[in-house]
């Protein structure tokens, strides 16, 4: 029988909600070559409150990471920033804990990953842009604040439904930060639904000012945690910054 070797010099892990439509049609292509995607999935419904989130994460969260760490990759991200900002950055912290520790590889979660970029620039001080509706828009700011951050303007779009996340229009995203800027030391657009990446070069530009996105800060991680060398545009300014996971 001939035998068929794994020719990927790295395999990256990645856990998403079920209605996350964004991150497997925009990240693989855009891997160095050599290095490939591998993505487990936990069922969350369309509507999009705390309550669904913390349900996701009970009964999928951890199979689906043992579910994606069985083909082997160099590194796990834990790809849902709405379940942390729900439930704090201590349960945060926990999670990824947890992770390594059923695993044995290296874990980050995608809250995890953009508070560390955040800090990589030093910021203090940020605007942030998200889609969701009120209340995990309050979860967030709350969240972001814990972690010693201060809000010097937010917009929220009201995106209630979870699998329209993704529909949020670029542009809003772009006008949004130019009229965030100029108070922060640096701009944040969450969600792991969002297609925030496509953002992040044209705001740099235009306002001077870092921008960390949830699913460019989760990619960020990975390839560090994973050692993949990586200076992808999408990063903008960050490909440019260490990555040092948050303490437990």
């Amino acid at each position: 029988m001939d035998s068929f070797p794994h020719t990927a010099t790295a395999r990256l892990g990645l856990v998403l909600p079920s209605v996350n439509t964004v991150v497997e049609a925009w990240l693989p292509p855009a891997l160095p070559q050599g290095v490939s995607l591998h993505v487990a999935r936990m069922l969350l419904p369309d509507r999009l409150t705390a309550e669904a989130v913390r349900k996701m994460d009970s009964d999928d969260g951890r199979r689906a990471v043992l579910q994606v760490a069985s083909c082997r990759p160099k590194a796990i991200l834990y790809g849902c920033f709405a379940s942390s900002v729900v439930q704090g950055l201590a349960y945060d912290r926990s999670l990824a804990a947890e992770f390594h520790e059923a695993t044995g590889l290296p874990c980050d979660t995608a809250a995890g990953a953009s508070i560390a970029a955040l800090r990589s620039f030093g910021a203090k001080r940020i605007a942030i842009i998200s889609p969701y509706a009120d209340e995990v828009d309050k979860a967030e700011h709350d969240f972001l604040q814990s972690c010693g951050f201060s809000i010097s303007s937010s917009e929220c779009f009201g995106i209630r439904n979870a699998f329209d996340l993704a529909d949020a229009p670029v542009e809003r995203m772009i006008e949004a930060g130019k009229r965030a800027a100029s108070l922060a030391d640096a701009i944040f657009l969450s969600c792991m639904n969002m297609k925030s990446h496509l953002a992040v070069q044209e705001l740099e530009a235009a306002t001077g000012r870092p921008v960390v996105t949830a699913t460019t800060a989760t990619a960020w991680a990975l390839f560090a945690l994973s050692g993949v060398q990586s200076t992808r545009s999408f990063l903008g300014a960050l490909a440019s910054k260490a990555y040092t996971p948050l303490m437990s």
